[in-house]
């Protein structure tokens, strides 16, 4: 492969679709005990992976919900709802 057909970005893999991503993000929030901070979580994923993002499109998924996304400080956590606690 020359130069000019090289991919933008420097990793050889993608980052997962956003919706696994999402899923991931779910699942370390929901295994933690202590709010999780978007640094801490884009260490534990995949290369390429926008937590950030994956956290914005969960806290509107669960509007409405008997648990949401909050944010803790500067981490997030998955908490009951404030109106069910």
């Amino acid at each position: 492969m020359s130069k000019t057909d090289a991919p933008d970005n420097d990793s050889l893999f993608e980052a997962p679709p956003m919706g696994e991503q999402e899923r991931m993000v779910e699942a370390i929030l929901f295994a933690t005990a202590d709010p999780v901070t978007v640094t801490e979580l884009t260490g534990r994923m995949p290369h390429g992976c926008d937590p950030a993002e994956a956290i914005a499109v969960l806290r509107k998924r669960y509007e409405g919900r008997g648990v949401n996304i909050v944010r803790v400080g500067d981490a997030w956590a998955i908490r009951t709802a404030s109106d069910l606690g």
